[in-house]
């Protein structure tokens, strides 16, 4: 790993060692001269009585105390020499690990390594000027200390996560809560990462000698716990992607350990987590580069400044995903990296055909879009044993369906406008079961469980194995039909006509498959279970509901607006497509009423937004050519309300400020300017 330059301008510790040695620098004590606190600390002593660093460190401390908290009066500072004796000439007499009482040895170890890895005195909310200050001052302490004061290596693991606040391991269900509550980071994990305006959130060159097998790339230990902690917490499908006891435990070893996770998964966490945290210092999302596309324009924009954390993380996910898929190395994993990866090319907006492509690619090689026995019989597909052995356990079998569901499902649900990588007809895999049973690793009746083409599939949920996240991806399957026969009708009508027909006999909604369509769409809702009706409960919002809840909206739209007519007043399809618009209307006027931070939302929720702004553009279109000012303002006003949510989680995620700039241009083509309330400008920059 480059070292970064801003370090090449002090002196190595080995030249500040024999400088103390030889005694021509004045300002570095003698071995063993500095107070106690300051060794443990690894901090710079001046040697007073007290010493100027203990006595900032109480004033702080004192600072920020919390009421009714005990505060010593006066700070501690103790020495190995009385301050009458000459410390100079008993300094040497003194032995190293004299501080350290025979019964304290663990102890003393165990706060050296906090005090290294973490910023003292530091909480949430400090100004970070401070935070980096604060940085900078201990490790430049730390590198002016002998590094032969350290006997051994030392062996930092991620320390376990049950205490802290962002983690849980309850089901996926959010409070209601808003932003800053969630995604204010804990300062003390800016170990060895990122100033503003430095190339990375790498390891310092101090923290690489003391952890020389950390895999490169990554951020330090305690700050890429942080940020997994945040992806868990934070990604709506991120606790049904991985199996979150099984992974957590995987980090407590060590990263030679054959579980510990590789390489691309962590990159690719790394990559997304910044959304949802400030713990990694991340650059503006609309700026420097992050949104850059294929142009002249836009490689400029990339040259001129200089690449985020985030798009670090990216590049070497990528480069990671591609290498260990070459080589065969753990695919699930890679997988399950590549779909990380493709939520967050998603999110910034950025070319991610390729990348979700890849993964339903990968899934079909693999052959976990079906389970025995709906097993291939062609022979060239035992191949796909030799990559992937069979599972060693019920959770990891359970893990691997999730993986496909979640690559079919983000397949299905934004690429509406290219072809299937898996035909929906080859796909002969279980449904999901809840998220408690696997979480728990509970095992269920193979014979009792929903599959893909179970009859009535969509509209039957079995309570004992049905979930909000199963349901969700029963509306995904919905959007697949729809998609299918949209895409395939002429297709099917030539082949069963042999030849072409005429426009009245391609009128898809006399078919009896449209209508079959049309009926599931509109008793989908209908069907949830009582208890999965209503998508927020109190103060829970259940994402994967809300989301369920809006597939079924979504489907009728992109199933009826090709052939709605809002000039015909008579025309059904075009009444089905705005009562769909307000469902939709409705659902965001739900959340809206909470303190819920819809950026947590599912990426899809964005795009039902956008196909409903898009209705009720047209239909205002068709209003104004008709003069009917009852019906410019009640659809003008709900325009601007879809409008204004999707700007607000454009706030965050760039997907969502495209689709608020595509859903401006359109208003403003159809109606005039002076219908649509004008662009925010920090969207519009």
């Amino acid at each position: 790993m480059s070292q970064d330059p801003a370090w090449n301008v002090f002196p190595s510790a080995k030249a500040r060692s024999a400088a103390a040695r030889d005694g021509s620098n004045p300002n570095v004590l003698k071995r063993y001269q500095a107070c106690h606190q300051c060794r443990k600390r690894k901090l710079k002593c001046d040697a007073k009585r007290p010493c100027s660093t203990c006595v900032r460190s109480h004033a702080h401390a004192k600072a920020l105390a919390p009421s009714g908290s005990q505060i010593p009066a006066h700070p501690e500072c103790t020495f190995d020499v009385p301050a009458e004796v000459d410390s100079s000439s008993s300094a040497s007499s003194i032995s190293p690990r004299s501080s350290i009482s025979p019964g304290n040895e663990t102890n003393g170890t165990m706060e050296l390594e906090e005090n290294t890895l973490g910023l003292e005195g530091l909480s949430v909310g400090h100004n970070q000027d401070n935070v980096i200050h604060s940085l900078d001052h201990q490790l430049l302490s730390y590198d002016r200390q002998s590094s032969s004061e350290l006997d051994g290596d030392i062996c930092i693991p991620l320390p376990p996560s049950s205490e802290n606040p962002h983690f849980s391991s309850a089901p996926d269900l959010m409070q209601t809560t808003t932003a800053s509550s969630i995604h204010k980071p804990d300062l003390d994990l800016f170990v060895g990462s990122i100033c503003p305006g430095e190339p990375s959130a790498l390891l310092s060159p101090q923290l690489e000698m003391m952890l020389p097998n950390w895999p490169p790339g990554l951020p330090a230990p305690q700050l890429l716990r942080h940020l997994i902690e945040i992806f868990f917490t934070s990604q709506p499908h991120a606790r049904r992607l991985f199996h979150v006891p099984s992974f957590m435990k995987s980090l407590t070893y060590p990263p030679s350990h054959p579980q510990f996770p590789i390489a691309p998964v962590l990159h690719a966490i790394c990559a997304i987590s910044p959304m949802y945290t400030a713990a990694a210092l991340m650059t503006s999302p609309f700026a420097g580069g992050v949104l850059y596309r294929g142009t002249s324009q836009g490689y400029r924009i990339l040259e001129q400044n200089p690449e985020s954390f985030t798009e670090q993380q990216t590049l070497l996910a990528k480069e990671t995903i591609a290498k260990c898929w070459a080589t065969g190395h753990r695919p699930v994993q890679v997988l399950q990296a590549n779909i990380v990866l493709s939520w967050y090319l998603w999110n910034h907006a950025k070319y991610a055909w390729d990348c979700t492509g890849r993964s339903l690619r990968m899934v079909s090689l693999l052959k976990l879009n079906s389970c025995p026995p709906f097993e291939s019989m062609a022979a060239h597909d035992l191949i796909a044993t030799l990559l992937l052995p069979p599972a060693e356990s019920w959770i990891e079998e359970e893990t691997r369906r999730n993986v496909f569901w979640l690559a079919y499902s983000l397949d299905r649900t934004f690429a509406i406008g290219s072809t299937f990588a898996i035909d929906y007809n080859d796909v002969g895999q279980f449904l999901p079961i809840r998220g408690d049973l696997f979480d728990n690793g509970d095992t269920f009746l193979v014979d009792q469980r929903q599959w893909a083409h179970t009859k009535n599939v969509l509209l039957v949920h079995p309570p004992d194995q049905c979930d909000s996240f199963t349901i969700f991806i029963k509306g995904t399957l919905l959007i697949t039909h729809v998609r299918s026969f949209t895409h395939r009708f002429k297709i099917h009508q030539y082949a069963s006509n042999s030849g072409p027909t005429t426009p009245e006999a391609l009128d898809p909604r006399r078919t009896r498959e449209f209508q079959d369509i049309d009926n599931t769409l509109s008793s989908f809702r209908k069907s949830f279970p009582s208890s999965h009706r209503n998508p927020i409960n109190g103060s829970v919002v259940d994402r994967h509901l809300y989301g369920a809840c809006l597939c079924m909206p979504t489907a009728i739209i992109l199933l009826h607006e090709p052939y709605a007519d809002a000039r015909n007043s008579a025309c059904i399809s075009s009444i089905k497509v705005l009562t769909a618009a307000r469902d939709i209307l409705d659902l965001i006027y739900i959340i809206w009423s909470t303190s819920y931070d819809i950026t947590l939302l599912d990426l899809s929720c964005s795009l039902g937004w956008y196909l409903a702004g898009r209705v009720f553009a047209r239909c205002l279109q068709v209003a104004i050519e008709a003069n009917n000012q009852d019906q410019i303002s009640i659809l003008q006003t709900e325009f601007a309300f879809v409008q204004l949510a999707i700007r607000k989680v454009g706030e965050r995620i760039p997907l969502a400020r495209e689709h608020a700039k595509m859903l401006h241009l359109l208003a403003i083509k159809l109606c005039g300017a002076s219908y649509v309330d004008p662009l925010n400008v920090s969207l519009s920059a």
